[in-house]
Parts: C-alpha cells; structure tokens; sequence
C-alpha cells in the first residue's frame, strides 16, 4: 500500500529491483532476500538519489548495522506489519502439517517456543530502534479491515504529511492509490476457524502465546 501511495504522488523513474539490483542487492519483486547484505546497508546511504523514492519489504529484523544507517539518515523510514501471533502459530501449524516445512510445529511446545522467540525478537528490536528514531507499527488486522487507516498510521507525520500534499497537489486519491502498485497486497484470512483444531492443542498454544501477544496489543 505504501508503495501504491508513494508511487502514485512521486512516481520512481524506475523500479526498486532495477535499480537496487544493479547495485548489487539481492530482490525478489520488492523483496530484500538479503537484508543485511553490505551491498543493502550500502545502497540505503545514498541520499543524493534522482532515481526514487522507493518501498521495499523485508522479512527479518534489524541488526546494529542496519539500525545504525537506519536512525542516522533522515531519508530512510520504516514500518512494522505484525499479526497475531496465534494466527502465525496455527498458519505455520498448518503448513507443517500439509508440506513438512517448519518443523518445530511437529510439537506444540517448540512449536509455542519458536513464535515466542521470534516475537521477542521483534519487540526487542522495534523498542530498541524506536527510542532513537520511531517505527510505527501496525497490525495485519487494520490493514485488511481499514486500509486507508493503516497505510496513514504506517507512515511518520513529516512523510505522510509531505504525501498528503502531494495527493492534493496531484489529486490523488488515498483510496484508489494503494492499488497502484504492480505488487499488490495479498489479503488472506484474518481470523481462521479455531473449533477446526483439537480443543486441547488450542488452550495450549492460547496459553503460551498469552504474553507475547500481549505485547502487541492482542487478547483472547
């Protein structure tokens, strides 16, 4: 969505993946395969760029390196998508089941271990970077059920600021913007069907995740 936005007021002369990856950067569509490459921290430090703005997406946390260049470039920004992390369990759960990968799930406890370390992970990282320069967070949830919503909260005032009076400049609408993007957001099920599993495995796995879905604002 962010990018549907961003490239709709101020279109890239060309795309992320061409440009990144002729720097040396590793994508897939928008996708940094690798996020802590010295090629990627490399290509982020160069503020006299003519060629973007850009949105790239990530699956991974910020080590030192990359948070260093992150909170000392004031034309970098970033946001976190997070989703419950019971959904997560089960989705994963289920993947296990149907195709063998993750094999923590093959047990429930490792299975609760794996998301518990992972979440803590992602909050330890988030808290650490946002008390030097804030990365919104924004849940899965809001982006499916409120996408204008979710794509505002997801940016920092100055950018969404700057954004919006691009929008108004260019009367674009915030709406039909997100849809711009040839990558576009993969809405899947917000809540899935609970009673499907065995009643046990869930109060189980509810319990175990109580405290780190508590840290993102989740309850039973």
């Amino acid at each position: 969505m962010q990018k549907g936005l961003i490239q709709a007021i101020m279109p890239p002369l060309k795309s992320a993946k061409a440009v990144f990856s002729g720097e040396g950067v590793t994508m897939s569509m928008d996708y940094i395969e690798r996020l802590h490459s010295p090629e990627f921290i490399e290509a982020l430090q160069r503020p006299d760029r003519t060629n973007g703005p850009f949105v790239v997406k990530c699956h991974g946390l910020l080590n030192e390196s990359l948070r260093d260049v992150f909170v000392q470039n004031d034309h970098i920004h970033a946001s976190l998508a997070i989703r419950d992390p019971l959904e997560i369990y089960f989705s994963a759960y289920d993947n296990f089941r149907k195709t063998g990968e993750f094999s923590a799930f093959a047990k429930v406890s490792t299975g609760i271990d794996t998301i518990v370390n992972y979440f803590e992970k992602i909050l330890s990282s988030t808290v650490a970077t946002s008390k030097i320069k804030n990365v919104p967070v924004i849940r899965y949830e809001k982006i499916v059920e409120q996408p204008r919503e979710a794509l505002l909260d997801s940016l920092e005032p100055p950018l969404r600021d700057k954004l919006m009076r691009g929008a108004i400049e260019r009367f674009a609408d915030i709406g039909a913007a997100k849809h711009a993007s040839d990558n576009r957001f993969n809405v899947g099920r917000i809540k899935r069907d609970l009673s499907i599993y065995d009643p046990g495995v869930v109060r189980e796995v509810v319990s175990g995740l109580e405290s780190a879905r508590r840290s993102f604002g989740y309850t039973s």
